[in-house]
This record gives structure tokens, sequence and C-alpha cells, in this order.
């Protein structure tokens, strides 16, 4: 098995300069954890999630004893798994002692980065998971007219505000940059296609089971330390009716 390890022949083109800070792979900062109903529960148990029925008025007749009652009972709505994240980084002590920069603190704030942005990625696929899709459709550009008409769609149905938007930032191109949040963890697909969303917070979920966590471990016979970054959760669409998909395209702008 291979295993990805940081030596000093990885840095033998940075000796000849100085770099005042590392330069890593940008990321935006988490966002969708922000926009979704939040759990949280010790344990690895599946979450059940259940609702219970609307109930409705109706014409009482003078005189008459009313007996129309709604069963009002509970019925599964939907279920969250939880699973354990991690990330890894593997320092030999060569590196750590030729290295100019402090290399344990921008591995401790890459791994980080990964576990922010996994979840923030997991929770954007979900938008996959909308029953309902409002876009215009693949191959097609985002539009304020459709747009709208996600948005309408919600609030004829008696969606609470608010009402979030997040698009890919491809997809936004076309659309009053006021009107919602743009997202870049949003994957686009092998067509530059993307699925946006367009939900009230309490259509998705995020429970969180473990929260990040850094560990240090030596490993004297490598004579490297190993950086461990770790997190548990789980994730899903908690009320379907609550949030529609936006299919449109994300071809890079020329």
């Amino acid at each position: 098995m291979t295993v990805g390890i940081t030596k000093v022949s990885d840095l033998n083109s940075l000796f000849s300069q100085i770099y005042e800070d590392a330069l890593f792979v940008a990321r935006e900062t988490n966002l969708m954890t922000r926009l979704v109903h939040h759990y949280s529960a010790r344990g690895w148990m599946a979450r059940n999630i259940s609702i219970r029925p609307t109930i409705e008025a109706a014409v009482k007749a003078e005189g008459q004893d009313f007996a129309s009652p709604t069963v009002f009972g509970k019925s599964l709505k939907a279920t969250l798994t939880p699973a354990m994240y991690m990330a890894q980084a593997i320092l030999t002590d060569e590196e750590l002692a030729t290295d100019p920069d402090e290399t344990a603190r921008d591995a401790a704030s890459e791994l980080g980065n990964a576990i922010a942005s996994k979840i923030d990625k997991d929770l954007l696929e979900d938008f996959n998971d909308f029953t309902t899709d409002k876009g215009p459709g693949a191959g097609t550009a985002a539009s304020i007219a459709k747009f709208a008409g996600a948005l309408t769609y919600l609030r004829a149905k008696n969606v609470p505000n608010p009402i979030r938007v997040v698009l890919h930032p491809y997809a936004w191109l076309d659309i009053w940059t006021e009107l919602g949040t743009p997202a870049g963890n949003i994957e686009i697909d092998d067509d530059d296609d993307v699925v946006n969303g367009v939900f009230n917070p309490g259509a998705l979920a995020f429970d969180s089971r473990k929260a990040p966590a850094k560990e240090v471990e030596r490993d004297p016979s490598r004579l490297a330390y190993e950086y461990n970054m770790s997190a548990g959760y789980a994730h899903g669409v908690r009320r379907d009716e609550f949030g529609v998909g936006y299919t449109c395209d994300a071809t890079e702008p020329s």
C-alpha cells in the first residue's frame, strides 16, 4: 500500500526562496451548517425523524356533536445515518527540521479546512435528493424567471420563511447577486450542469456526533508525526417538501 508522506524532496524547489505564508487550495469558509436544521447526539445509532399529520378545521353544524377528530399520531419522515470522516498528513522529522515555514501549524489548518469542506459538500449534495426540481434544466442557463418560479412554488406550499438560495457561482452569473448566496463547493457534473437548492432551513439536517478534533501520534520507527483530523456526523433531507432543486448549466465563463 502506497502511503502519502511529505519528505524533504517535496521542498527542494523552495530552498532558494522565502515564503511568508504557505499557499493552499482555496476553500470557502464553512457555509451550509449555518443554513440547515441542527441535531446532536452521543453514539452512532441512526436518527429517525418523525412527523405529525396536519389538522384542518371543518364546519360544525348547530346543535350537533362535532365528531371528526384527526388521528394525531406520528409517521417516519426521514432517517439520518452518521459516519466518521478523517483527513491525515504525515510529516517526517527531516521535513519538520528543514522546512523554513511552520509545517505543523499549516498542516493542522489544512486538515481542519478539509473537514469543513467535506461537511459543506455533503450538505450541498443533498440538493440532489429533493423530489421537486424547478430549475431550467441541464444545459440551460439559470434565469431570474425560473428562480422566481422556485420561490413561488415553495410559498404556494406554505413553506415558512426564511427561504435560502444556494447556487454555484457559475450558475449565479445571470442572477442578481442579492437574491441568494453563492457557494463554491457544489459539484459540477461531466456535462457542466449543477443542482442548486432553494429551501427552508428545515428541509435539510446536520446531525453532529463527534466535533472536529485533531490528534497527533508519534511514529518512532518512521521518525515522523502523524496528524489526524476527524469528525462524525450525519446529514440529509429532513423535510422534502420544504426545498426544491434548481438544475441548470454551470459552464465556466469565458
